[in-house]
């Protein structure tokens, strides 16, 4: 059974070699991780260049389960987009994606951008999205048995380089590539992240125990795409990653946007178009208007989002025979598929917010929570997942759905955002929130009432005593 990793601060001082900065002999042991009940992983910070060093990856075990799973909801398909609106190049330029998965990042490119596009990835996941998403995608890895023949205006290497042997012999291979006036963009987690400072969830992302061999922070990625031979180098943070623009000439610098703000963007009508044209049945299908879905709930677009949630439920018919008015029979599943986190998440926020149905929605809110229980023990080794982002909202809706008439079973809730504020899963400022909404509608004068707002309260000392150090 595959468990979550789990993070553990120590010190002291084990034999480690930097692969970013060459240096040999004993390195500062910063943190222990055990994932899946292994014997603990050891995590190295190097006293020379400051880099986060991984024991060595285990050896790659091709899981078509995962992809399943990325295809219908982990790809960050939002991010990928936003990356490739930080270049400005004409249509009909060269892409290349280097370490692109099943190829969204190719397919946007072409639909989006009208670039001609080409893929480099070992996966399985690589050979299925070639042939779902009719994109080109060489089956290798760059530099090793894989050799292209010809340059690129863009290219992109996202969350690539963290996982190569020798990140100095990657980054030439990748400006070999690059036209003149082409341009590279790169994306990676950062090493700052890992940090006692930090929530346990980010940093356990970051370090991916397992798949990740080395972090870098900002100023040593700078420092080996100098090395590699770039000249005109910007570099940004983005939540626990670090996101750079790099290019040969100033003539390719003129192409990067990144000096104006990274922002997420909209792909709804990517989405769409991809929902209508996926097969029946497909993961593709199920996954473009799940994710169309949540796109229109976090822009408040609640009509778009009831009728859209319509294909969602006939995509989930389609591939999984899943009825999701019937409930009783979700409940049932003795191996829910993963997306039904996210879809009774979504479901439960229609409910609650346009149909006012608070007993529906929190029936939803409990299926999202109780089915992402099942979901941990087929967790991925690493523990990356979006699932903790939907418990965190579903505990927190299922507060507010609950707290009208049920205020025992928001306190019940909101313990649960406790423990996980405790455990650093969850921005004490969000359990906060989500408790002050909560008090607003509970019957004054309860036992309830009174125990919801002196926990307010304790978690609000605590937030500000934490601020003020």
């Amino acid at each position: 059974m595959k468990t979550k990793p789990e993070l553990r601060w120590a010190d002291g001082e084990i034999e480690r070699y930097c692969v970013v900065c060459g240096r040999r002999g004993l390195q500062n042991q910063i943190a222990l991780v055990e994932v899946n009940n292994q014997p603990p992983m050891r995590i190295a910070r190097c006293r020379n260049c400051s880099s986060v060093l991984l024991d060595d990856p285990d050896p790659p075990v091709e899981n078509i389960d995962y992809w399943n799973d990325y295809v219908e909801w982990i790809a960050g398909i939002e991010a990928i987009a936003s990356f490739l609106t930080l270049v400005e190049s004409a249509p009909g330029s060269r892409f290349l994606d280097v370490g692109c998965g099943f190829g969204f990042g190719l397919d946007l490119a072409q639909k989006t951008k009208g670039w001609e596009v080409l893929g480099v990835d070992p996966s399985i996941g690589a050979r299925i999205g070639a042939q779902d998403l009719g994109v080109e995608i060489r089956i290798g890895q760059l530099g090793n048995n894989l050799v292209l023949d010809s340059t690129f205006d863009v290219i992109l290497a996202s969350e690539v380089l963290e996982h190569v042997l020798s990140p100095s012999d990657f980054l030439a291979s990748v400006r070999s590539l690059l036209a003149h006036d082409g341009i590279l963009v790169i994306t990676t987690p950062n090493a700052k992240t890992v940090d006692p400072a930090n929530l346990d969830v980010d940093v356990t992302m970051a370090l991916a125990a397992g798949d990740h061999k080395f972090l870098v922070d900002a100023e040593q990625l700078e420092i080996l795409l100098r090395k590699a031979g770039f000249e005109f180098i910007e570099i940004d943070t983005t939540g626990i990653g670090l996101i750079a623009t790099a290019t040969l000439t100033a003539v390719g610098q003129q192409k990067s946007l990144l000096g104006l703000g990274f922002k997420n963007i909209q792909v709804d009508e990517y989405l769409r178009d991809r929902g209508n044209s996926a097969p029946k049945g497909s993961g593709l299908a199920v996954g473009m208007w799940a994710r169309l879905v949540q796109s229109e709930v976090s822009a408040g677009k609640i009509d778009e989002a009831r009728q859209d949630m319509v294909r969602l439920a006939d995509a989930l018919e389609n591939r999984y025979q899943i009825d999701l008015t019937r409930l009783d029979t979700i409940r049932e599943m003795e191996d829910p598929p993963s997306v039904l986190v996210s879809v009774c998440y979504l479901a439960g926020f229609i409910c609650f917010v346009h149909e006012k149905n608070l007993p529906r929605a929190a029936e939803y809110f409990n299926l999202s929570l109780n089915i992402e229980i099942v979901n941990e023990t087929k967790n991925n080794k690493a523990g990356i997942h979006p699932s903790k982002l939907f418990v965190i909202q579903s505990l927190g809706h299922l507060a507010l759905a609950l707290a009208p008439t049920k205020p025992k079973g928001a306190k019940r809730a909101l313990k649960r955002l406790d423990r996980l504020v405790a455990a650093k899963e969850c921005p004490a400022e969000v359990a906060k929130d989500f408790r002050d909404r909560a008090l607003a509608i509970t019957p004054p004068h309860g036992p309830t009432y009174t125990r919801l707002r002196s926990g307010m309260r304790k978690i609000y000392i605590k937030s500000k005593h934490k601020k003020s150090k």
